[in-house]
C-alpha cells in the first residue's frame, strides 16, 4: 500500500500487478486498490489461473480499470504446451468472459515468437480477440529472460516487419475498425527510443527495486529505502541498453 501511495503522490497515471500469479494474492490486491486514491488505473496481469466469476467482481468493485491476459496462441494445445498446463488456454479464455461480464477493460499479451509470428497466426489470435470482446491486443517480443534465457530468441528483421504491418493494418485499416486495437511496444521503441527506465514507465520488483522494465533487469536503487528521487535519477540515466533514444 506504501508503494501505490508513493507513486499516486507523484501523479502516476497506471499501475499494473503482475508476478507470478498475482490472482493467488485476489484479497490484497482487492486491499490495496481499495486504499488507494483515485486517479490512477489499476490493472492485473494473469494466466486467468484463479480468475473466477466471483474474484472478477471483486476486481471491479474495488476499482480495478481492467485486466491484462496472457495468451500465447490461438491454438489451445500449443498455448497449454507452452503454459505446461492442459487448462492454460481455458482459464484464459473464461478469465476474458468473466472480465467483460463485469465490466472490466480485457487485453490480452501476446508473446511473439519465431514459430508463432507468420501472417496467418496474427489474423487467426486477432479474429479470437474479437470474438472474446478483447479491447486491445498487447504484442511483445521475445527476451532472453527467464522462460528463454540463454535461447536466441529475437525476431528476425522479416517478422519484426510482418508486426510492424500487423500494427499498422488493425489499427489504421478501413476493414479492421472494428476489430480490436494493437499495442505494439516495439514500433514505437525502434522509432523514439525506449520509454521505460523512469521515463514513461518502470519496474518494481517483489524486493521493491527498480529496473527499467520487466525484461531489462538491472538494479537502479529501491522505492522502499534511500532516496526515491535519487534511485529514479539513476534509473533513468543508466536507460535501456537495447533502444537507446534515436532520432527519426
Amino acid at each position: 500500500m506504501s508503494l501505490v501511495a508513493t507513486f499516486q503522490a507523484r501523479h502516476v497515471s497506471q499501475i499494473f500487478f503482475s508476478g507470478g500469479e498475482p490472482m493467488l494474492r485476489v484479497n490484497d490486491l482487492v486491499a490495496v486498490v481499495e486504499a488507494a486514491q483515485p486517479g490512477t488505473d489499476f490493472w492485473v496481469i494473469t494466466s486467468g489461473f484463479n480468475f473466477t466469476r466471483e474474484n472478477a467482481g471483486r476486481l471491479k468493485q474495488a476499482g480495478f480499470t481492467g485486466v491484462t491476459i496472457s495468451l500465447d496462441h490461438h491454438e489451445p494445445a500449443r498455448h497449454n504446451a507452452f503454459r505446461g498446463s492442459p487448462d492454460a488456454y481455458n482459464n484464459a479464455v473464461q478469465a476474458a468472459a468473466y472480465a467483460s461480464e463485469v465490466g472490466l477493460v480485457v487485453n490480452l499479451s501476446l508473446c511473439a515468437t519465431q514459430e508463432f509470428t507468420t501472417e496467418a497466426n496474427l489474423l487467426a489470435y486477432a479474429r479470437l480477440a474479437r470474438q472474446l470482446g478483447v479491447t486491445f491486443i498487447q504484442i511483445l517480443e521475445p527476451r532472453a529472460v527467464g522462460h528463454y534465457a540463454g535461447k536466441a530468441v529475437d525476431l528476425s528483421p522479416a517478422q519484426v516487419a510482418l508486426l510492424e504491418a500487423f500494427y499498422v493494418k488493425l489499427n489504421f485499416g478501413p476493414d479492421y475498425l472494428d476489430w480490436p486495437m494493437v499495442h505494439y511496444y516495439g514500433y514505437h521503441q525502434r522509432r523514439m527510443g525506449c520509454g521505460g527506465a523512469a521515463d514513461r514507465f518502470l519496474y518494481v520488483d517483489t524486493d521493491g527495486d527498480l529496473h527499467a522494465c520487466p525484461f531489462c533487469q538491472k538494479k537502479s536503487g529501491s522505492a522502499l529505502c534511500g532516496s526515491l528521487n535519487d534511485s529514479l535519477d539513476a534509473l533513468n540515466t543508466n536507460g535501456c541498453h537495447a533502444f537507446a533514444q534515436t532520432e527519426l
